[in-house]
């Protein structure tokens, strides 16, 4: 949206001096310092096809961490980010050669010394009564922290509506800042949050369509009726039994911006529910003419929260009910004598009630089958005393390989089970790698006439596939046996390689 005025040209001693560079146009100064002396946005003056900067209101210096009048005759494009200089180079040059305002929104961020920063440009060209451009009007837009912040909503709706207001006295820019009114609507359109404004009387002049979506009315329907019937008064008639009550219109009377998180509005089907809102005041020459007012629906979130609340809950009961199954199992003869691991009544037991809790948390479980092999040979060769000892180090090795909310248990014989809550393929892994390495250790150090060797099968059971405690016993029997033979397999190879 091109702004026709009598800039002059400025020099770059002139430029030390902001009010000389201004004063070409009495319509352009009463503008441009009304919006953005006390604009929290970043906003710039330049001059000529240099685009030198001749003047910037608190919040562009603010943004650029420099002193007023620090930056003031040096070329705009030497003063933003290093990585926005080519992209603001064009887009300053485009605008002035063609007098067509433009929007550059930032895809990525500009530069690594400022982390993930974004900076979009509004840019209207400064027209001299000839039509040709004499200077450039510029907007920074900091988009970082969130390009929908309801705030920043908020401030571009009110600037615009300055503009707006002030322009009116002068006709002939009257449709130029409709155009520019054009690209702010494009972004509130884009939006996904509902946002409306209302006049001095809490009357509807505007309705972004998440606002249609989420009250149920269109734009049409709305404009010009009360905010306070339509979405406060059956929401909040237990409370506010007149408009003037409202919280949200009596941002009209305070001239101060108001939020709330836990308030409750009325759909036009009549259903309420519950909302979070922003609302601020729309000031002009000092008197309050309406409000702008941000919202979301809060129903989703609200019902996200209750259910992670639930699904808490409901771990903790599990967890309540396994400590209370571990107390009753310490005083049930359910271990072992000789390695004080569970026996298999104790396993079945505990296994039982694991199941259960995994099955309606919906968690990974994983069955281990060890087996000790070569116990009878052990025994055999140097009797059941070593043999014991042979199941008693085996039952240490598995208690530090394994995690204490792991279930470990002697089924009998030379066989082991763990079962493991919760276990992902890489976990598992880990666990019996672990697994081995401890056994390898104890080899190492103990002197012992034979060497300790495990062979080990695995079942899993998901919640997209879940087995019986049964039919994962099963299943890691047999792929412990599988483990087994192809140890014997080897062995075999590697005996007929050293006889060769």
């Amino acid at each position: 949206m091109p702004i026709q005025t009598d800039l002059p040209r400025i020099t770059s001693e002139e430029a030390q001096e902001p009010a000389a560079t201004l004063n070409g146009s009495a319509d352009i100064v009463y503008l441009y310092r009304r919006v953005a002396a006390h604009s929290p946005l970043p906003i710039a003056m330049t001059a000529g096809s240099a685009h030198l900067l001749c003047s910037a209101n608190p919040a562009f210096h603010q943004l650029l961490n420099t002193e007023a009048l620090a930056l003031l005759g040096h070329s705009l494009v030497s003063i933003v980010l290093a990585s926005d200089t080519d992209r603001v180079q064009t887009l300053l040059d485009r605008v002035y050669q063609t007098g067509e305002a433009a929007l550059e929104v930032a895809l990525q961020p500009n530069h690594a010394q400022f982390d993930h920063t974004y900076w979009n440009y509004i840019i209207w060209p400064i027209l001299d009564v000839k039509g040709r451009a004499e200077g450039l009007v510029v907007l920074i837009h900091d988009t970082t922290d969130h390009y929908r912040n309801e705030q920043t909503v908020i401030d571009i709706r009110a600037i615009n509506e300055q503009l707006l207001i002030a322009s009116l006295r002068e006709m002939e820019l009257a449709e130029q800042i409709q155009r520019q009114l054009a690209f702010t609507n494009a972004i509130t359109i884009s939006l996904g949050e509902g946002l409306y404004t209302l006049d001095r009387a809490g009357r509807f002049m505007m309705v972004n369509p998440a606002a249609e979506q989420i009250l149920g009315w269109t734009e049409v329907e709305l404009l010009g009726r009360g905010t306070h019937e339509i979405i406060h008064a059956q929401a909040t008639a237990s409370v506010f039994s007149e408009a003037e009550d409202s919280p949200l219109l009596a941002v009209m009377g305070s001239g101060t911006v108001s939020r709330d998180d836990n308030a409750t509005w009325t759909r036009r089907n009549g259903t309420t529910f519950p909302t979070s809102y922003s609302a601020a005041p729309i000031v002009t020459d000092g008197q309050v003419i309406g409000a702008v007012v941000a919202f979301r629906d809060m129903t989703e979130a609200r019902e996200g929260r209750l259910a992670l609340a639930q699904q808490t809950a409901e771990l903790a009961r599990s967890h309540s009910e396994l400590e209370q199954l571990f107390t009753e199992v310490q005083a049930l003869a359910l271990t072992d004598e000789l390695t004080a691991l569970y026996n298999r009544r104790g396993f079945l037991t505990l296994a039982s009630q694991q199941m259960k809790i995994a099955k309606r948390t919906k968690h990974t479980l994983s069955l281990i089958f060890i087996d000790l092999d070569g116990l009878k040979e052990i025994n055999d060769r140097w009797g059941h005393q070593l043999g014991n000892q042979a199941l008693s180090a085996t039952a240490h090795i598995l208690t530090a390989a394994f995690r204490d909310s792991d279930i470990i248990a002697r089924l009998g014989g030379d066989e082991f089970v763990v079962l493991v809550m919760d276990s992902g393929v890489q976990d598992l892994d880990k666990l019996l790698q672990r697994l081995q390495a401890q056994c390898a250790r104890y080899n190492m150090q103990t002197h012992t006439p034979y060497q300790l060797s495990l062979s080990v099968g695995v079942a899993n059971s998901t919640s997209d596939q879940p087995y019986s405690l049964d039919e994962l016993l099963e299943q890691a029997d047999i792929q412990m046996y599988a483990h087994k033979r192809a140890k014997r397999t080897q062995r075999a190879a590697n005996a007929a390689a050293s006889r060769d």
